[in-house]
């Protein structure tokens, strides 16, 4: 997260990927209700929390609330808005600050088009600078995380792996990645111990780990981030 700060604030118009995605496939009747809470550990101290809810609209859309708090001064929620059926982006509202270093961004999805505004502010300017956005998603491609979230939906098929992309919001671009699954593993976090599928996701700007339990029901509990000794654990 704080790697991505000085990315945020120089960005510029992406241009984007021209591939098709494969989409992984996610089956969006099984996507976790409700809200999640999680304790942030960086070097094994808790240093923050991530708040996560879940739920659908009266259109079946699904809306996604996601809330990272890092101690002492970073903080960032994303609501997302999803087709309920295709997962095709419909809206993402951004509100973030990371170390005085704002970052605010309002995108709806028009068709193949995502389309709005970043708005971003270093600790020595005096107000926010408005940064026009516009671009052309390749068919399949879903929000960063929208995808991250619908991970407790894919088939628990040890040794496959999926190429795709997603659209990450916090640089503007489109990014080729990998989700590769294996296990079962044993994961243990302040609400229990699981048996759980490890998912590792390699290839965009950060790499990450995520292991989704198998019950009471399949949903994610807990997610590393190798590169800065971070760890996210599921609390009761």
């Amino acid at each position: 997260m704080m790697r991505q700060t000085l990315a945020i604030l120089a960005l510029l118009i992406a241009v984007p990927s021209t591939g098709m995605a494969a989409p992984p496939p996610f089956d969006l009747s099984l996507v976790p209700q409700g809200e999640a809470r999680f304790d942030l550990t960086v070097a094994g101290d808790v240093k923050g929390d991530w708040y996560v809810s879940r739920r659908r609209n009266e259109a079946g859309d699904v809306v996604i609330i996601d809330a990272t708090t890092l101690y002492p001064d970073v903080r960032e929620t994303a609501a997302f808005v999803i087709d309920g059926k295709t997962m095709a982006p419909k809206r993402l509202v951004i509100d973030a600050d990371f170390s005085r270093s704002i970052l605010d961004a309002d995108l709806t999805g028009k068709g193949a088009e995502l389309v709005g505004e970043y708005r971003v502010k270093k600790p020595d300017e005096i107000e926010k600078r408005v940064v026009p956005f516009s671009t052309k998603l390749p068919k399949g491609v879903s929000f960063r995380g929208t995808t991250f979230h619908m991970l407790p939906t894919l088939p628990k098929k040890v040794g496959v792996t999926y190429d795709t992309q997603w659209f990450n919001s916090l640089t503007g671009k489109v990014e080729q990645i990998k989700i590769k699954v294996t296990g079962p593993v044993s994961v243990k976090t302040p609400a229990g111990q699981f048996e759980a599928h490890r998912m590792d996701i390699t290839g965009g700007s950060i790499d990450n780990v995520v292991y989704v339990a198998d019950s009471p029901q399949r949903d994610i509990v807990r997610v590393d981030v190798p590169g800065q000794d971070m760890v996210f654990l599921r609390r009761p």
